[in-house]
């Protein structure tokens, strides 16, 4: 994944690199913690119009100005905003919040670190209504500490996770589905995928993505996009825009969003398919 943005002003992403730790954001200035959790993230994003909202794994980047659409847990029926930046999250997901400087000053983007201490999710503010969203989060009396990461079990699938990822793929909906994405980034789905049943998930080979993503350009189709962090996903419904390939990344802008999909961290595809929905998932080599 590239560690910069390019084109900013026209994708709407922060110029420069993107600080992808704890250790990277205390080497570019003071950082400071507030109390909360991804709740806290989703609640106080429904309440920004004008902020940069930046979700970004190994493989793959999903950046969009405005603010979040409506809350939305693992609880709730999936949907995707027509016009805001969708967040679907995991309540219980273990997360610290910390506040950096931004180009609009000190304290104006709020990072969410993972028990790794890895930023998956970032917030950034320009204008003064969106600046107190984010003074009013409550400082941390002391440096909280990260909890310790769960670390991913053996590439050994159970008969039993087996047995039920079959017994509900039928009758699950689209945000059950994506439920798994937000409780481990996809890992636990990705060892049953093959074993839920013949026309329910199979394999494809991943050096047709860039032509199934180019195709959908070219019609114009509209899509859904959808990017995992730690204990959620970040989505948006895309439109079109444009399209270009920068070495091995494809990048997507258009005015008000970006993404941007590193193809060599790719390696594995697949296509599911529950009731009318088929998705392309994607996954990288952890």
């Amino acid at each position: 994944m590239p560690q910069t943005i390019p084109s900013p002003r026209s994708a709407c992403a922060t110029q420069g690199e993107l600080p992808r730790s704890l250790s990277a954001l205390e080497a570019n200035g003071p950082v400071t913690f507030v109390e909360g959790d991804l709740e806290t993230v989703a609640l106080l994003g429904t309440n920004l119009d004008n902020a940069i909202i930046t979700t970004k794994n190994d493989a793959a980047l999903l950046s969009g100005m405005g603010g979040l659409a409506s809350y939305q847990d693992c609880t709730k029926p999936f949907r995707i905003s027509q016009r805001r930046i969708t967040l679907r999250f995991d309540a219980s997901a273990r997360v610290n919040l910390a506040l950096t400087e931004g180009h609009a000053g000190a304290n104006t983007v709020l990072n969410t670190l993972d028990p790794d201490g890895h930023v998956s999710l970032r917030i950034e503010v320009n204008e003064e209504p969106d600046k107190d969203m984010l003074r009013s989060l409550q400082r941390c009396s002391k440096e909280p500490a990260l909890p310790q990461p769960e670390r991913p079990t053996e590439d050994v699938i159970s008969l039993s996770a087996v047995r039920s990822a079959r017994d509900r793929w039928a009758n699950s909906d689209s945000g059950l589905h994506l439920n798994d994405f937000c409780i481990d980034q996809g890992r636990s789905r990705r060892r049953t995928l093959r074993h839920v049943g013949r026309n329910r998930a199979w394999p494809i080979n991943p050096n047709v993505i860039a032509s199934f993503i180019e195709f959908l350009f070219d019609r114009n189709l509209p899509h859904v996009r959808l990017v995992p962090g730690n204990g959620f996903v970040q989505g948006d419904l895309c439109r079109g825009g444009t399209l270009q390939k920068l070495d091995s990344i494809l990048l997507a802008t258009s005015p008000s969003c970006q993404f941007a999909l590193d193809m060599g961290d790719v390696r594995d595809c697949w296509v599911s398919k529950f009731g009318k929905a088929s998705y392309l998932e994607l996954y990288s080599a952890d």
